[in-house]
């Protein structure tokens, strides 16, 4: 049932809703800039919601989670659907802080429109920039709006020079205020020059002439007529919608929530300018050429994308899909899994916050939420006939930060895996796997605050699961660096039947990547072929175990190239064995080695910490690639062993007094420095020794 604080939804006057009446915005942007409290202000000035809720009086609609109460910072983004004039605002409040930015990414992948809100006060952070990137890789609208414009010390003109030096001169401000600071007594509308004071008069004109300008430059017969002053005032605005969609101009809108100064300036240009779905172009397929996407508003059969899940104690799995083509009702059943397996809709209802308003009917172009489709994952596409197409994935980061898992008591051991599941399920950027190697149970996220937020769910109803952590082995492995010959006698006798076998051996490094290269080297018969496989056999055991410290050995070439072998001693198990010792003794003699992963760092910080980090970097014996600069940020680009950045999500926080975020992904695997090695190795012992113990 609806909270009574929220009115019941309004929708469109139209007796028939179109996709272009729907505008669907995120609101993203760093941590403390204001976008929660935007929100708010949206729904109230929509009707929404009765009254204007807070993040400190904990009564806003957006922050429903008691952890975001108690923390007053947004953990997950919260989709609303608001009415201004005649349009439909899917609006999606995201959190700030970069340890959730997969609710942000999720966001922007399933909307048209980013709304990057920037501080006044606090300025261009670090997550304001990677906003503006993932938007820009989505092909969005963008708009920046520059929020507290009531606090003291406030320089608007600073801060968009600043904007325009980090993001272009693209970034024009449409809206400007008046008086800035404490004393804000209102903003006026540049481009279209209305109710402008008289000493803002020439500000005014020369950005609304700005705008202009970059609205003509998307077509080469408006900038001739434009140079000629042939455009009507009517021409520029019906242009400005596309000059939006292809990027040509991103407005700038000032704001005060707290003297709600600018919000009706940004309805009106939200309704009357952002994009519909239908004119941000088409929806591009995971094969990104032309013919290769999905004409919005057109194309007749339904597709869409699930871009957020969420577990929710009472519905169950619900779903956020965005509607690219097609309709859908409430009776309909979908088709996941590619196309392949069919599930029926348990409901459809357009979202407000942790409230489901039900719907029997969504168009193209909508955002709406499914109730009790299990068969589905971030990302996947929707379909109700045929097989699904491979749609352009949300660009994700991959989580880096590890903590391995362990069940506290044998009653956990028996719910953890459905419970991790779970929480996996409504999180792209938290992932949980059985490492292969070290047979571990990792879960990975962004951050050390990500995963604690996930093992802190995971401790509550309806999971009640208790988990010890402890930092996840590095996958660490064996190789050779040079050749090596031994020749080994394998001879058993017990009474009975005995054992026989001698093999002798040369191994090399092969190629990265090639795992175990056995020839067949013998000549004459000295040893049947039918102890080919037996010798390769006990090869491959040895490498699965390791010699040097216990992992597993990669790229070698052995080459078999005599023996000798007995007519009735001589069987299978015997030269298996052999072949485990000769291949040992082997390795030692051709430079054993340890190959420790190497990772692709990036950086991203303010320029002033350039030198601590790189330095920080250096002592981590990581070797700087590249260095990014974008206004005041920079991004550092380095290639870095895995074990010295196992805590790099704490030291980074603790250097960079949090402002620093980084991402991270495999790179290779490279030969350890010996005094690297002999580390590794003496703790492998040690760890072996204590399992003996025990």
């Amino acid at each position: 049932m609806a909270s009574p604080r929220i009115q019941e939804i309004r929708f469109l006057s139209m007796s028939t809703p179109t996709t272009s009446n729907i505008r669907n915005i995120a609101i993203v942007g760093h941590s403390g800039s204001g976008k929660t409290t935007l929100t708010e202000l949206i729904l109230h000035k929509t009707g929404v919601n009765s009254r204007f809720g807070r993040v400190d009086d904990k009564t806003s609609l957006s922050d429903h989670l008691e952890e975001e109460k108690e923390t007053g910072h947004s953990i997950t983004a919260s989709a609303f659907h608001a009415p201004w004039k005649d349009v439909q605002i899917n609006l999606i409040d995201t959190p700030g802080y970069p340890d959730f930015i997969g609710e942000s990414i999720g966001a922007l992948g399933g909307t048209d429109t980013a709304i990057i809100v920037i501080s006044a006060v606090q300025g261009i952070g670090t997550n304001t920039r990677k906003m503006w990137e993932v938007a820009g890789e989505l092909g969005m609208a963008r708009a920046i709006v520059i929020s507290k414009l009531d606090a003291e010390g406030v320089d608007f003109d600073g801060l968009v020079s600043k904007i325009q030096d980090t993001f272009g001169k693209r970034c024009i401000p449409l809206t400007y205020p008046v008086n800035p600071g404490p004393s804000l007594s209102g903003v006026v509308n540049t481009f279209l020059g209305t109710n402008v004071p008289e000493d803002l008069v020439d500000v005014a004109e020369e950005l609304g002439t700005a705008i202009k300008e970059r609205i003509v430059e998307i077509d080469d017969d408006l900038t001739e007529r434009f140079l000629e002053d042939a455009i009507s005032e009517e021409e520029f605005a019906s242009n400005f919608t596309q000059a939006l969609a292809q990027g040509a101009v991103v407005p700038i809108l000032a704001l005060s929530s707290e003297k709600e100064f600018g919000i009706r300036n940004l309805l009106d240009w939200l309704a009357g300018y952002a994009p519909c779905p239908a004119n941000r172009g088409n929806w591009h397929l995971a094969t990104d050429e032309e013919e290769g996407s999905l004409v919005i508003g057109k194309d007749e059969s339904f597709v869409g994308q699930v871009f957020k899940i969420v577990r929710d104690p009472f519905a169950g799995k619900l779903s956020f899909v965005r509607i690219i083509t097609g309709s859908l009702t409430s009776h309909d059943s979908v088709l996941t899994e590619g196309g392949h397996k069919a599930e029926k809709i348990g409901g459809l209802f357009h979202p407000q916050g942790n409230e489901q308003v039900a719907t029997e009917t969504a168009l193209a172009g909508d955002i709406v939420g499914l109730k009790k489709i299990d068969s589905v994952k971030i990302g996947s596409p929707l379909v109700l006939k045929g097989d699904a197409p491979e749609l352009r994935s949300i660009p994700f980061p991959r989580p880096m930060v590890s903590l391995a898992l362990e069940p506290k008591s044998r009653a956990d051991e028996q719910r953890i895996s459905g419970a991790l599941a779970n929480l996996a399920d409504s999180d792209a950027t938290f992932i949980v796997e059985r490492d292969p190697q070290t047979s571990e149970l990792v879960a990975r996220g962004i951050t050390d605050m990500h995963l604690q937020v996930f093992l802190n769910r995971l401790k509550k109803k309806p999971y009640e699961v208790e988990v010890l952590t402890k930092v996840p082995k590095i996958p660490f492995q064996e190789t050779i660096l040079g050749k090596g010959q031994a020749r080994y006698r394998h001879k058993k006798q017990t009474g009975g039947a005995g054992q026989f076998a001698e093999v002798e051996l040369q191994i090399e490094p092969a190629e990265r990547g090639d795992g175990l290269v056995y020839e067949w080297g013998v000549v004459g018969g000295v040893i049947s072929q039918g102890y080919k496989g037996s010798i390769e056999k006990g090869i491959h055991s040895v490498m699965e175990k390791g010699v040097v410290a216990g992992y597993p050995m990669v790229d070698i070439k052995a080459r078999v190239i005599d023996g000798k072998e007995h007519p009735v001693d001589s069987k299978d198990i015997a030269f298996q064995i052999c072949a485990r010792e000769v291949f040992q003794q082997a390795v030692g003699n051709a430079k054993p080695a340890l190959l420790e992963p190497i990772v692709n760092l990036s950086v991203s910080i303010e320029s002033s910490l350039m030198g601590d980090v790189t330095g920080d970097l250096n002592s981590r014996r990581g070797r700087v690639q590249n260095v990014d600069v974008l206004g005041e940020l920079q991004t550092i680009s380095a290639l870095v062993p895995m074990m010295e950045v196992a805590n790099y999500s704490t030291e980074l926080r603790a250097m960079s007094g949090g402002a620093g975020t980084y991402t991270m992904d495999f790179s290779h695997y490279e030969p350890m420095p010996v005094h690297k090695m002999q580390e590794v190795i003496a703790a492998r012992k040690s760890e072996e020794a204590e399992k003996v113990k025990k």
